[in-house]
């Protein structure tokens, strides 16, 4: 008896206390949110401290239980696990194709209006990546609209302005839906992916567990931001 309300205690301990949670940008935010609050339902007693990060978050010194990142993997000594590919996806809105129309290839984005992403490090544009014959090919275009965050340049690319190159996570929704041409696919990237990741230990919060485990549930191989281009949209 003594033993069994013991375990019950227990069991209730861990679906209380707190979670740290680092995410990067609008990944984290377009991502994690949905699911958050339906973590949150089912486990009222858990908060979450949601840490906004576009770098790579120091998990010992920040305190942070969980992470997840998009790009490459975390080369830090943790346990990651890739959830699923990021593509990198070139795209432009309908009315900037009515009016300058479609490159056929990389060496026509020279003439075309491009967009691109400020690098954080170096403050220079990041190249466009590309999958050619099984290698990795990165590739610069002279940007009229430079910015440091991604949901900036998705809504640019919306408005017009340019064609850009957006990951799968931001760009999905907004293809499936029309407001965006994807182009160029034959010459798609998707080296990169999302990621969770979280301290090696063995004494892991039975809370910290629970997340894991129902993250792992919905965003394994997920399709929701990934984009099949050998099957019609």
């Amino acid at each position: 008896m003594v033993g069994a309300l013991a375990r019950a205690r227990s069991a209730a301990r861990e679906d209380e206390g707190l979670i740290r949670v680092a995410a990067s940008g609008s990944m984290g935010r377009r991502i994690l949110m949905p699911l958050l609050a339906e973590f949150q339902l089912a486990y009222p007693g858990i908060q979450i401290d949601l840490v906004q990060d576009d770098g790579f978050s120091d998990l010992v010194q920040d305190r942070i239980d969980v992470g997840f990142r998009g790009g490459n993997a975390p080369e830090a000594q943790i346990v990651s696990r890739r959830l699923f590919p990021v593509q990198q996806i070139v795209c432009a809105s309908p009315a900037y194709l009515q009016r300058h129309g479609a490159p056929r290839s990389l060496q026509e984005l020279a003439a075309h209006r491009c967009t691109a992403y400020r690098q954080p490090g170096s403050g220079r544009a990041m190249a466009w990546e590309f999958e050619i014959d099984g290698e990795t090919v990165f590739h610069h275009v002279q940007p009229v609209l430079l910015s440091n965050d991604p949901d900036t340049e998705m809504h640019a690319v919306l408005a017009g302005i340019g064609i850009g190159q957006i990951d799968s996570i931001n760009a999905s929704a907004a293809i499936r839906a029309g407001q965006l041409q994807p182009l160029l696919t034959e010459y798609l990237s998707e080296r990169m992916g999302f990621y969770l990741y979280f301290p090696q230990r063995s004494d892991m919060p039975g809370r910290v567990r629970r997340f894991v485990d129902f993250i792992v549930e919905r965003l394994l191989d997920s399709q929701e931001f990934y984009i099949n281009f050998k099957f019609p949209l």
